[in-house]
């Protein structure tokens, strides 16, 4: 029997085995830290493959640098609002008497928020991280942004709602 193949599995294999060893290269030069390093190309080449829009890409090497960037982006993310939660608990914890379990289900819940605020416009993230993280103002996230603070108040909105929203539906 014959199957057809179709254009985005192939255009998908292509871009894997043409720059699969690259890629791994590429992020080696890139990382201090290589622990992780072929997760990371898992995940790109993974992220691609849900996509399903390998057969529309122009530069592979470009769109897989980019999206590897931004997992290791998003990792470090995840790493540094877990470490603050778990000093959160080491400093409070006399007060909170945390199980193991609350434990673990809030640090499922601190990356699926990860993965909500990852999927944010850049200006909204920023913003969000700005406000809730670092503690500033809205007055200074304008500045620092170059934009009005009614543009971060509404970023603000709009990122919450979507995250809101994102929660609900994962």
């Amino acid at each position: 029997m014959h199957f057809s193949s179709d254009p985005i599995s192939e255009s998908f294999s292509k871009i894997y085995t043409e720059n699969y060893h690259w890629l791994s290269q590429w992020l080696s030069r890139q990382l201090k830290n290589k622990a992780n390093l072929e997760d990371i190309v898992q995940d790109t080449f993974f992220k691609l493959f849900i996509a399903k829009t390998a057969h529309l890409i122009k530069e592979p090497r470009a769109y897989l640098a980019t999206t590897a960037r931004c997992i290791v982006i998003d990792q470090a993310r995840h790493q540094i609002v877990e470490k603050k939660y778990l000093e959160y608990l080491q400093q409070n914890e006399q007060e909170l008497q945390v199980s193991p379990e609350q434990t673990v289900m809030v640090l499922e819940l601190l990356h699926r928020m990860t993965l909500a605020v990852g999927d944010l416009p850049q200006r909204q993230r920023l913003c969000l991280l700005l406000y809730y993280l670092e503690g500033l103002p809205q007055e200074k996230i304008a500045e620092q942004l170059k934009v009005s603070r009614r543009t971060v108040q509404l970023d603000l909105v709009k990122a919450m709602v979507y995250c809101h929203q994102w929660m609900q539906q994962h």
